[in-house]
């Protein structure tokens, strides 16, 4: 996942003091684009946003592709887009992005060294991903054609329509919720950051200049509560186990 902010400075602040995070700037050849670490594991990454290009700041969520190439030709077979890429990233790996056939944009990634260290599920760092879609049905057989998964319903009621995407070890990685109920126009991806105490996570969001859009509460999935960094860029927060 990286971070698209229109000031760079204040969100390497932002989330340094709220997470832990210490900021690598790349250079020159990968356009200063920043590298996040928590404890010296990678864990996210910033790139500046551009204001010709008329998009909030905002999280974006990748999916791993052994071939970007081959994936990115089943997205669009499957009636997604790919407005851009795929596109090698010097010699680390390959960049797409990628929107799916109900409009959520998430991004491709293909690693090709493989030795980039990524930060496991601890305070702090990305513990799941989900995707909120007003087109449920058609969107959990895009994501399962285009990646090859067989999906897991957790639940089928009006209330609660939720699939589940797993690891290849069977961990849940990132969950499919319908949300036409709720928010007929909503088609996005939201990242949950892993906190060891959501409550003091929160208050500590606001003291750094951040807002709250949903107060912390407690769910048979956690304490959780979600949150915008001081330009807007929404996240949100997780419990993990004491």
């Amino acid at each position: 996942m990286d971070l698209r902010s229109s000031d760079t400075d204040r969100a390497r602040e932002f989330y340094g003091q709220l997470f832990g995070w210490t900021a690598h700037t790349t250079g020159p050849e990968f356009n200063d684009y920043v590298n996040f670490t928590l404890d010296g594991d990678l864990v996210a990454g910033l790139v500046a946003n551009d204001p010709a290009n008329d998009q909030p700041d905002a999280w974006t969520t990748y999916l791993t592709a052994s071939h970007a190439g081959a994936t990115a030709r089943a997205i669009v077979a499957a009636g997604g887009q790919v407005p851009f890429g795929p596109h090698p990233v010097g010699e680390i790996g390959v960049l797409a992005a990628a929107i799916d056939v109900a409009g959520a944009p998430f991004g491709l990634w293909q690693d090709v060294t493989g030795s980039r260290a990524w930060a496991q599920v601890r305070p702090g760092a990305a513990s799941y991903h989900e995707l909120h879609t007003n087109r449920y049905d058609e969107v959990v057989a895009f994501y399962a054609s285009v990646f090859g998964r067989e999906p897991k319903t957790v639940g089928d009621t009006d209330e609660f329509r939720y699939t589940q995407l797993l690891a290849d070890d069977g961990t849940p990685v990132a969950g499919i919720m319908d949300f036409s109920s709720w928010s007929p126009d909503l088609a996005e991806w939201f990242c949950y950051f892993g906190s060891a105490d959501v409550d003091a996570t929160v208050e500590r969001v606001e003291e750094l200049g951040g807002a709250v859009l949903e107060p912390a509460q407690d769910t048979p999935y956690g304490r959780l509560a979600k949150v915008a960094d001081p330009t807007g860029a929404v996240f949100k927060l997780t419990s993990l186990p004491g």
